[in-house]
Parts: C-alpha cells; sequence; structure tokens
C-alpha cells in the first residue's frame, strides 16, 4: 500500500499547504512586455531570514530618569567624594538607559554602560563598611521566610487575587506620595468588576519599607509582560530591572543582526554576532533566577515571576542552538548531527514552554504558542534528517520502511507547525492591539528554513516510498524506530557575573542615619525624583529602531 504525503483534507485542515512557499512552475509569457516585467521581478529576490531570526521577545522596560544627587539620598552624603559619586551615579544611570534606547549598538557598549551603572548601585544595595561613619549604619533588611517562593510558585496568590489596590494621588504615572508602610490618608482607586479604570494607576510592588541607603529612591519601571506601572523602594529590585534589560537587549540585538545576515553574511561575523548576543541574554536571565531574585519578595504574573525569567533563559539558549543548527545545515553536515540538534532544539522549546504553561493565558498566550511552533518545527527537522540517515542504509538493512515512517511524521509535524505558526500570530495581534506591525512578512511558511526542510522531506519522501514499494516490499512500522538519533547540544554560555564595587565607594562616606524615610521631610521628598515621567514612553520601543527589527514584536 502507497502512505501519501498529505491529502486535501490535510490542508483544509490547517489551512497549509506542504507545497506552499516553494517556488512553482510559473506559465510561459507570450506578450514580450509580460515576459520582460516577469525577469525583473525574479532578478530582485524577496527578503528572507532565518528561521533562527524569527522570534519572541518581550520589549523592553520602561523606567523613569532618577537624580542621585538630590533628595533623600544626597542627605546621608557627609562629604565631596560621596556627592560626586552619587552624581556619577546619575550619569551612569542615564547613559545606561540611552545605550538601551537603539539595538543596532554594540554588545560591548551597552554591556559595559551597564556594568559602570551596577558597579555604583551595589553600594546602595550592600554599602561597605568602610563608606559608611560611625554611627551611620542601620539594620540590614531581612527577608520573611516565605517572601520567595522557589517552588509551586503557581499555587501562590498573586497581588490581583489578595484584593490589593494601587494606591497613588491624583498625579497617576507621576508617582505621587505613594509610600508603602507609611501613614496614609489617600483614597484607593476603585473599578467596577471587569472595567478597566479610566486612569492607570502605578502599583507598588514591593512594599516593605527599607532603612537606609537601599531603600531611599523610588524607583519606576513598567512591567513589560502585564503592561502595569511599578513603583519600588529597593535598590535590589533596581538591579533586577536592568538586568532583565540587558537580558532583553541582546535579545533585540540579535534580531537586527539576524536581519543583517539574511541580506548578506558573507564571513560569518553577523551570525557569530547573533549567536553571542542570544548566549549572553540566556546567561542574564539565568543569573538573575538563581542569585538575585531570591533576595526579594515574590510577586506572580510580572517580570519579576521566576517562571517567566527562567523560561525566557531556556529560549535564548535554544535560539542559540537554532543558529549552529543553521550553520550545520548550509554547511552540509551529517544528517546524524543536523538531526540531534534539531532534537535538542524541540527539548528546550519544550522546557521553555513547560515553565509558563501554568501562567494565566491572557500574559503567556503568544509565548506558548511561539514555543509550541519551534517544537513542532523541529521535531519535524530532527525526524527528516533522521528518515534521510535511513534512507541512505536502506541497501545495507534491506528495508525502506522505517525511513517512510520517520518521513510520514515529519510531514504531519510540518503541518502542525504551520498551524501553531498562524495561532502565535493571532495571539500576537491581540496582545499586540494597533502596535502589531502588518507590513512585515509574518508567514513563517515562506521562510528558506520552512521551504527548505519541506522540500527535502518531500522529495526524501516520494524516493523512499518509490523504492519501498517497487524494491524492498517492506512493511511501514506502527511506531517511529527505536534507534532515533538522540539529541546533541553544541551551544556554550559562559556565565554571568556582576562587577565588582566601583572604586568610588573607597573614599566617600556616608550616614544613614540622615536619610529621611520617604513622607517624613515633605520639602526633601519634592527634591527626590519621585515625581518622574518615564522615558521613552510606556514601551521603551524607539521609533528609529522599530523597522530594523526583524523579531515580530
Amino acid at each position: 500500500t502507497h502512505t501519501h504525503t498529505h491529502t486535501d483534507a490535510d490542508t483544509a485542515t490547517t489551512g497549509v499547504s506542504l507545497d506552499r512557499g516553494l517556488d512553482r512552475v510559473r506559465r510561459p509569457h507570450h506578450n514580450k512586455t509580460a515576459r520582460k516585467q516577469h525577469t525583473e521581478r525574479k532578478a530582485k529576490p524577496p527578503f528572507t531570514m532565518s528561521l533562527s531570526a524569527w522570534t519572541h521577545h518581550s520589549l523592553l522596560k520602561a523606567t523613569a530618569p532618577i537624580n542621585f544627587a538630590q533628595g533623600r539620598l544626597a542627605k546621608g552624603a557627609v562629604n565631596r567624594e560621596a556627592r560626586e559619586l552619587l552624581r556619577e551615579m546619575t550619569r551612569a544611570r542615564e547613559s545606561y538607559i540611552e545605550q538601551l534606547s537603539d539595538p543596532s549598538n554594540s554588545s560591548e557598549a551597552v554591556t559595559r554602560s551597564c556594568n559602570d551603572y551596577l558597579a555604583l548601585l551595589l553600594g546602595l544595595i550592600d554599602p561597605p563598611d568602610a563608606s559608611l561613619v560611625e554611627g551611620g549604619k542601620v539594620p540590614k533588611p531581612v527577608p520573611s521566610a516565605d517572601a520567595h517562593i522557589k517552588e509551586g510558585a503557581g499555587d501562590a496568590p498573586s497581588p490581583a487575587s489578595e484584593g490589593v489596590d494601587a494606591e497613588s494621588d491624583e498625579g497617576g504615572d507621576e508617582g505621587g506620595d505613594a509610600a508603602a508602610g507609611a501613614a496614609s490618608t489617600k483614597k484607593k482607586k476603585s473599578t467596577k468588576k471587569g472595567k478597566k479604570a479610566d486612569k492607570e494607576e502605578p502599583m507598588m510592588l514591593f512594599g516593605a519599607v527599607i532603612p537606609g541607603m537601599r531603600g531611599a529612591t523610588l524607583y519606576k519601571w513598567m512591567d513589560a509582560i502585564s503592561g502595569t506601572l511599578m513603583e519600588f523602594m529597593d535598590a535590589q529590585v533596581e538591579l533586577i530591572c536592568c538586568l532583565l534589560n540587558l537580558g532583553l537587549w541582546h535579545c533585540l540585538h540579535a534580531s537586527i543582526q539576524g536581519a543583517k545576515a539574511a541580506a548578506g553574511d558573507e564571513d560569518g561575523a553577523m551570525t557569530k554576532a547573533v549567536y553571542a548576543s542570544l548566549c549572553t541574554a540566556s546567561a542574564v536571565f539565568s543569573y538573575v533566577d538563581k542569585f538575585e531574585l531570591s533576595k526579594v519578595e515574590f510577586r506572580e504574573n510580572h517580570d519579576f515571576d521566576e517562571r517567566l525569567v527562567e523560561s525566557m533563559a531556556i529560549q535564548c539558549l535554544a535560539e542559540a542552538q537554532e543558529v549552529t543548527t543553521t550553520i550545520a545545515q548550509k554547511k552540509g553536515y551529517d544528517a546524524k548531527i543536523i538531526s540531534g540538534l534539531a532534537r535538542d532544539n524541540a527539548e528546550l522549546f519544550a522546557a521553555a514552554k513547560e515553565k509558563i504553561e501554568k501562567m494565566p493565558q491572557t500574559l503567556a498566550a503568544d509565548l506558548n504558542s511561539y514555543c509550541a511552533f519551534k517544537i513542532k518545527f523541529y521535531e519535524a527537522t530532527a525526524l527528516c534528517e533522521n528518515g534521510s540517515a535511513l534512507y541512505a542504509k536502506c541497501e545495507e538493512t534491506n528495508q525502506c520502511g522505517p525511513a517512510v515512517k520517520c518521513l510520514n511524521e515529519a510531514v504531519k509535524l510540518l503541518f502542525e507547525s504551520a498551524a501553531a505558526s498562524e495561532n502565535y500570530i493571532k495571539e500576537k495581534k491581540r496582545r499586540s492591539n494597533k502596535n502589531f506591525n502588518q507590513t512585515r512578512d509574518n508567514d513563517v511558511t515562506k521562510l528558506d528554513a520552512f521551504r527548505d526542510v519541506a522540500k527535502k522531506t518531500k522529495n526524501l519522501l516520494d524516493k523512499a516510498e518509490r523504492e519501498r514499494s517497487f524494491i524492498y516490499h517492506d512493511k511501514i512500522p506502527d511506531f517511529l524506530p527505536e534507534d532515533v538519533i538522540p539529541a546533541k547540544r553544541l551551544v556554550k554560555v559562559t556565565p554571568y557575573e556582576l562587577p565588582v564595587l566601583s572604586e568610588l565607594w573607597d573614599k566617600a562616606q556616608f550616614n544613614q542615619v540622615l536619610i529621611p524615610i520617604k513622607g517624613d521631610d515633605v520639602s526633601t521628598d519634592k527634591a527626590s525624583s519621585d515625581s518622574s515621567r518615564l522615558k521613552f514612553g510606556r514601551h521603551f520601543a524607539p521609533s528609529r529602531s522599530d523597522d530594523a527589527l526583524c523579531s515580530i514584536q
């Protein structure tokens, strides 16, 4: 019996034909003008890109500017070196935020700018004893035993389920005098169930009052996954936000380099840059998850949700492995190597998907469907190469049925991956609303990577079926062969490390006792940066770089 590749029913079910996106035979043009126009069109190939450049990442987290040299923190500076340190910290933060605004900047410059700021910020989180005057210490904050829940995070109540209302003045995003722990006479804003508030309210995410330098400054960041403005008075959370933005920037930078590599990358420099950026992003997210999130109070369904951060670390690792797989395919490596790499890709995306499956679908549906597409595609790629390896041994084993079985399964998975990609586009449009860029070519079946795998699978299946029917006459097995090529990982990530404390702290002198709690000194509060607005808009996506991104935003 002949096993067909796919039927019209298959196409009707998925809405996609396996041949879709492949070059088709065109009818001859009898008219000379039409022939000339057709030739001109063929001379300009359409823009194509590798599947490894077809990625999903959150936008950068928007933040409000801060002047550390004025307000509460400046009250504790008791010598010139301390005041100079605060001015340098202000400059370093502004420089870092400016570097983040352009994804085409060099990775070295952005990382260096981030490290320059963090080297100063670390002194606020854990001030060195030498920089504190005698009697100028305050107790260090000690997190409660249940402040951070590592296991069973999905069962932890979210702020919304606990009935937490955001508190603020009439200033909305300007912050007002929202201070957790201080006596408050402010009105709580309430909305009718199922309706959005007329004005977006800032949420004090981490509410414990932290005395001294660590809790002297009000920080404002946009939560990328929920779209909520967050306020907090904890330099530790500021450090986490800066690191998350560093990782997200490297994801966007990888997309920029991926677009350039698609246009032409003879020496492979841009492809290496994509690989390096994704590895850096994975290392940063992994570092935040393992070493920094445990130092702050746990809140689920936000950017600080460890399930999301761990998922992003694995996702970036999978996308770095995609680059390796693409290089192996272009260089014509052995089918067993490509199959192992592709299988590892599928397993990594499956692991990333598993981490966020218990998160609300209103927040994670697009990332879920993105991972689902990549899982199916790389499973199909692995089986295609596995089938190719088995087909090469048909004469030796005197059977072609196992190869046909692998290739048939690969065809099935290609249909499923195409359907999953369409589901991802729908979810992305739903989340993005009017911000979704409709002008980009979002049909994944038109990408070279998908077309190449589909064409190779179809051609191999036709050959294998023909030889099985006319030469070997063996039965197609009901199950895949037991000796399926195992996963193989070649990507290596260098762990991220925080910079060492800046030397400017050596001579600076602070008295933490002199730093007032927010709300205790109105004039000092006004001199602080409490009323500053978000920089570069809510989504921190400058227009000058939007068109250059080849990832789907």
